[in-house]
């Protein structure tokens, strides 16, 4: 009988199973869609000419990723080509890489085809990849017919991992290493303990003891850890962010008050901005309701739950709104508001009474958490005159950088016009704001704000089109010509005429020499034409869509005129390949950093040494020219004839370190001034290159 059952058992595992599509019928995105063409149609099963992926054609380049629901040990893909459904072959795609995402949001390619001949179906091996997410990165979609990707079945084929559940017990104490897929469950003390892999710690409460150090695949669900997932901060580094020895500028989205829902809704808002590309959420913290160690408990509950779905993603709390039609503000302060705004006394002393005692208990609480990209004072202060405006701002950012956070510290404001009351633009307001104060010394501010909204932030003067002008150009010329970073903070168009928005973008206007085309009907024409303006010609580091909303939220808010929803708009989709596109294209930052924690006020912190020109004493290339030299708080560049192009300026010190990066538009005969008070003194070389990266400038200058 024994024997019978060895051969039946034998018979039984010689049997080949059918390998099994893991992205069949699974969640898909992509960088765009042409009509109905969209990316589900490459994962339902469906092969005829009426169900496959097919792009905008927008771009030669695209992509689509596809959400497996969990890691698989992956073994191939399959790319299923136009023809194969009966259209012509010279639509098949041509040259193509295979890519996995990381635990950071990052890709990592797997597999590069460069020159595919015209074949129907293309399997690539993937032995040895694991992941969840794969992503198919099209760069030359057919065989130079048009631009478009034309996909009929992307199929993935993986083995589940094998998970090792180790015995796990109440009060369990884990000491050493752990790796691999770890499960376990009771209350679990961790001493010493080291993770490794994607390890999975699932408890009623787990509590780490004693030092710990957790993998970026680390996951603690339902329990404490004090720990982060890594030690790095992101950090200003001369005109723009660092992080993890890289520059690091984003796409992000303001969730407003998604802290105070239930875990649920928070993780599906974070993963819907997680596959994105988003790298930067930002909140408005307080309420008015809960005390400062009830609002400091949601903050970390929030981030707990960024650890969890969305580990590449930080957060900027802005600490207090001037509005008060709503609960974000700390408890006590309902009184200081007079006609819906901040009451001029607020500025004064009232802000001491509340608002202090509450923004130092939740910065000491988490100043070393580098899950915070930012601490933001409020959001779109109003002083009314620049002597309160000053003040306030010193006191509440000083009261933030005495503590020692680790993270960096922001304004909020729309604009530096609006902050003090628009009694006029002054220079020397914004230098004292963002540079130093007279007597109250360095400014404590790392980078800059502004809000953006229907184009308004382009001078009305020079385009009468403009309807609600808030003068936030002169704050945008500002930063770029000082080489200060700044974020948009809120962006958007009132672009859905059902909304009954009072500034309705239906109309066209010019930025400037770039057009802004109406919004009414097409919102992802007018936001991109935005955004390549500011991340191209205006230096901006990151830009944020106001009042992002995925999925079924109770009572959405902070959406209606200028939010990217799925109430009030219906242009999710379009503005979703837009977001992610732009994304995909800017630098998250490096591979590692140090597990010192970066002071934010090191402003020119120093990159890792790259390869420099040599310090030669050869005269420049071109008829630029670099003075005084030796200098002192700044260099002067003169143009001199220079046509109008993109020039990137750096600055090395005499390691090789890159400490400054510069990119701006040049203009004939025009002078252009680098600011670096804050450099120490030594040599450095001065480079400039064209768009074209040819060689402008080449110059061996000295810092007093």
């Amino acid at each position: 009988m024994k024997k019978i059952i060895t051969v039946i058992i034998n018979l039984l595992l010689m049997l080949q199973l059918p390998a099994q599509n893991r992205a069949l019928g699974k969640a898909c995105n992509s960088s765009s869609v042409n009509g109905a063409e969209n990316c589900s149609k490459a994962t339902d099963g469906v092969l005829n000419a009426n169900s496959k992926w097919v792009s905008n054609g927008a771009s030669a380049q695209s992509w689509l990723s596809v959400d497996l629901g969990q890691n698989y040990n992956l073994t191939s893909v399959k790319l299923v080509n136009a023809g194969a459904v009966g259209e012509n072959t010279q639509y098949n795609t041509k040259a193509f890489r295979i890519e996995t995402q990381n635990s950071d949001g990052s890709w990592a390619t797997r597999a590069t085809i460069d020159n595919a001949t015209p074949q129907n179906t293309i399997t690539v091996n993937m032995q040895g990849a694991n992941a969840r997410t794969i992503r198919l990165f099209i760069t030359q979609p057919n065989y130079n017919v048009d631009a478009y990707s034309r996909i009929a079945e992307f199929e993935v084929y993986g083995d589940v991992p094998v998970t090792a559940t180790p015995p796990c017990a109440v009060n369990l104490n884990l000491n050493g290493t752990i790796s691999g897929n770890n499960i376990c469950s009771g209350t679990l003390t961790a001493t010493n303990i080291v993770t490794s892999g994607n390890t999975l710690l699932v408890a009623p409460k787990v509590v780490i003891t004693g030092s710990a150090t957790l993998s970026s695949g680390c996951r603690i669900n339902g329990g404490s850890c004090t720990p982060n997932t890594d030690p790095c901060f992101v950090t200003r580094s001369g005109n723009t962010f660092a992080y993890k020895g890289g520059e690091f500028r984003f796409v992000g989205v303001n969730l407003r008050g998604i802290h105070y829902y239930a875990n649920n809704i928070i993780d599906e808002q974070l993963s819907a901005a997680a596959q994105m590309g988003v790298r930067v959420v930002r909140i408005f913290l307080p309420d008015r309701s809960l005390t400062r160690e009830a609002v400091g408990d949601k903050l970390k509950n929030f981030l707990d739950r960024i650890s969890a779905v969305a580990p590449a993603i930080k957060v900027i709390p802005s600490l207090t709104n001037y509005y008060g039609d709503n609960q974000f503000r700390p408890a006590g302060d309902d009184g200081y508001y007079c006609n819906g705004t901040l009451c001029p006394a607020w500025f004064t002393e009232g802000y001491k009474v509340n608002y202090l005692p509450f923004i130092t208990y939740i910065a000491s609480r988490f100043k070393n958490d580098n899950r915070i990209f930012a601490w933001e004072l409020g959001n779109e202060l109003k002083a009314g005159n620049a002597t309160d405006l000053l003040k306030f701002s010193y006191d509440a950012g000083y009261a933030l950088k005495g503590l020692q956070v680790a993270q960096m510290i922001t304004t909020g404001f729309i604009g530096i016009n609006h902050a003090c009351g628009g009694v006029g633009f002054s220079t020397d307001l914004l230098n004292r704001m963002y540079v130093a104060n007279g007597s109250a010394g360095a400014s404590p501010f790392s980078f800059g704000s502004i809000h953006a909204y229907n184009n308004e932030q382009a001078n009305k003067a020079v385009n009468p089109c403009v309807k609600n002008e808030q003068n936030q150009y002169y704050d945008i010329d500002w930063f770029v010509s000082n080489g200060y970073p700044y974020i948009v903070g809120e962006a958007g168009f009132d672009g859905a005429p059902a909304t009954g928005c009072t500034y309705l973008y239906n109309y066209d206007c010019k930025w400037e020499s770039t057009p802004i085309p109406n919004a009414s009907a097409n919102r992802k024409n007018a936001l991109s034409a935005t955004m390549d303006k500011f991340f191209n010609e205006k230096s901006c580091d990151g830009f944020m869509q106001w009042g992002f909303i995925a999925g079924n939220i109770p009572n959405p808010e902070g959406a209606r005129c200028a939010g990217m929803d799925k109430y009030q708009h219906s242009d999710w989709d379009d503005l979703w390949s837009l977001y992610s596109a732009k994304a995909a294209s800017l630098p998250h930052g490096g591979t590692s950093c140090s597990a010192a924690q970066l002071a934010a006020g090191n402003v020119f912190a120093e990159s890792a040494p790259v390869a420099p020109p040599p310090l030669t004493g050869e005269p420049s290339l071109s008829p630029l020219s670099a003075s005084p030299n030796p200098f002192s708080n700044e260099i002067k560049l003169n143009l001199n004839g220079v046509r109008r192009q993109f020039i990137i300026i750096r600055l090395f010190n005499s390691k090789g370190n890159l400490v400054m990066t510069k990119k701006v538009m040049a203009t004939g005969n025009a002078t252009l001034a680098l600011n670096t008070r804050l450099l120490p003194a030594g040599m450095y070389v001065c480079v400039v290159n064209d768009a074209k990266n040819e060689l402008l400038l080449r110059e061996k200058m000295v810092k007093q």
